[in-house]
C-alpha cells in the first residue's frame, strides 16, 4: 500500500499547521447546509508540546451543520443562524481517520471521542441578515470560494450606505454586528463606489491604513476614491485589501462632507484568515 498518510515530529516540518491546493465552497447539492474541504496535503497537530503533526493526502471531507453533535458536523450546540463557523479538520493519530467538524471557536473545538489532532481550515457564516448582508436567507450558508488563506463571498455583502461623520472616522463593526469576518482575520476584501448627481461636489474616500484605524497626521489613511467637480458620474475602485483592527472593525472617512457630497457605497467581498 503506498505511504500515503504518516507521522511526523513539529522539527520535522518546522511548522504547526500546513496544508498545500486547499479549497474550501458549498457542496453544490446542498450548499445551504453543506461545506466541501479538499486539499492535496494537510498535517494535522495534537495539543503535546511540542506538537506532534500527522499528514493526510489526497483529503475530502464535507461539513453538514444539520447533522447536529456530531463528526463532520457540530462539535456542541445547536445551529445557529448570524454565526461564523470555524472549518476545522479533524484525525486520529493512529491515521485510521480524518473528518471535518464546526465549531464557533477558532482556537479548541470540543473534539469527539478518540480525535486527537487537528487544523483550523477555514470559516462558514450561517446567515441570519437582512438581504443586502444574507442574500441566500436565514439559516442557510453563504456561498463563498476559499482558496488557502483568502476566502470570497460569491454574493458581495452591501455594508455602508451612509456618510461617516464629517472628516470623521467611523467604524464598521465585521464581527460583533453582523459576525461578517471571522476573529482570525486581520484584512477585508472590499470595494467602493461613488455616485455623483446633477450637483457637482467633489468628494473623497479614505480607508484606514493601520489597525487603529485612527485619524492623524501620521496615519491620514489611504485615499482610495476620489470623485470630480464633474456631474452625473460613477466612480469605484478594484479590490482593496482593507486592514482591520483585533476586533475586525474597518475604518472609513470623507473629508468636507457637504449636503449634496456622494454617499459612498462599500462591499464586502470576502476577508484574509489568519491560518
Amino acid at each position: 500500500m503506498p505511504d500515503v498518510n504518516k507521522r511526523y515530529k513539529a522539527t520535522d516540518v518546522g511548522i504547526e499547521g500546513y496544508y498545500k491546493n486547499l479549497v474550501i465552497t458549498n457542496n453544490a447539492s446542498n450548499p445551504n447546509t453543506q461545506i466541501d474541504i479538499t486539499a492535496d496535503t494537510v498535517y494535522l497537530a495534537t495539543t503535546d508540546t511540542p506538537p506532534k503533526l500527522f499528514r493526510w493526502r489526497s483529503v475530502s471531507e464535507t461539513a453538514n451543520v444539520v447533522l447536529g453533535v456530531a463528526v463532520n458536523g457540530l462539535d456542541a450546540g445547536v445551529e445557529a443562524i448570524n454565526t461564523m463557523y470555524a472549518l476545522w479538520l479533524i484525525g486520529k493519530s493512529d491515521l485510521t481517520v480524518i473528518d471535518c467538524l464546526l465549531s464557533t471557536s477558532f482556537s479548541a473545538p470540543t473534539m469527539p471521542s478518540g480525535y486527537d489532532c487537528k487544523l483550523l481550515v477555514g470559516a462558514i457564516r450561517n446567515g441570519g441578515g437582512t438581504a443586502a448582508i444574507d442574500p441566500e436567507g436565514s439559516g442557510h450558508f453563504n456561498r463563498i470560494y476559499q482558496t488557502g488563506r483568502v476566502v470570497r463571498y460569491i454574493n458581495r455583502k452591501t455594508v455602508v450606505t451612509a456618510k461617516p461623520g464629517d472628516a470623521n472616522w467611523t467604524g464598521l463593526d465585521f464581527a460583533t454586528t453582523n459576525r461578517l469576518i471571522p476573529s482570525n482575520s486581520t484584512t477585508a476584501l472590499v470595494l467602493c463606489k461613488m455616485v455623483q448627481g446633477g450637483t457637482a461636489v467633489a468628494a473623497d474616500l479614505h480607508l484606514s491604513n493601520v489597525a487603529a484605524g485612527v485619524y492623524s497626521a501620521t496615519y491620514p489613511g489611504i485615499l482610495v476614491l476620489e470623485v470630480p467637480n464633474v456631474i452625473n458620474i460613477v466612480m469605484s475602485t478594484g479590490l482593496i485589501d482593507s486592514p482591520l483592527t483585533t476586533v475586525q472593525v474597518m475604518t472609513y472617512r470623507q473629508s468636507d462632507i457637504a449636503a449634496n457630497t456622494p454617499t459612498p457605497t462599500i462591499y464586502l467581498c470576502g476577508y484574509i484568515l489568519n491560518l
